[in-house]
Parts: C-alpha cells; sequence; structure tokens
C-alpha cells in the first residue's frame, strides 16, 4: 500500500518547469508506467492526461518556451518528451 500511494503521488506532480534528477525521474517513471501492462499482461489502470498550463505574460511563455527546448534535448530520443504549446485565438 506505501508503494502505491507513492506512485500516486509521483503521478500527480507537475513536470512544468521542474529541474534536474526529479524531472528525469518523473519523465522516466511516466515511460515505466506506460510500458507496464505489455510487461505483465494485465491492465494496471495506468492513464496519462493532459494539462494546459496559461502563462502569465510573455516572458512567462518564454521561459516555458525555452524550458520546453531544454527537457527535449535533455531526455532524447529515447524516451522523447511529448508536449507542445497550442495558441488561443483570440
Amino acid at each position: 500500500m506505501q508503494g502505491s500511494n507513492h506512485l500516486v503521488f509521483m503521478a500527480s506532480l507537475l513536470p512544468i518547469k521542474m529541474e534536474g534528477q526529479t524531472f528525469m525521474l518523473h519523465h522516466l517513471g511516466k515511460q515505466h508506467w506506460r510500458e507496464m501492462n505489455a510487461m505483465i499482461g494485465a491492465d494496471t489502470s495506468y492513464r496519462t492526461q493532459g494539462r494546459v498550463e496559461v502563462p502569465f505574460d510573455d516572458d512567462d511563455l518564454d521561459n516555458v518556451t525555452k524550458w520546453i527546448t531544454r527537457k527535449k534535448e535533455e531526455v532524447g530520443g529515447t524516451n522523447p518528451l511529448q508536449t507542445r504549446i497550442i495558441e488561443a485565438m483570440s
């Protein structure tokens, strides 16, 4: 049960602007759980979902854009970071 609670906590962390080993732990942990059903041959009920983050201003948008670019380079092609920036029409 303790391990289960820990995994729920890790899954609920918000990775945007997260740095260093904490980001990589979160990123690789999500990848591991995406592959778990095939590994054990059963449905673990693990699901991922998207979320929207609205920047405060142009500077915040610039910082998030730089963070995404840097993290995509850090994780490389083996376990790519799947994220995008969308624009709303005003």
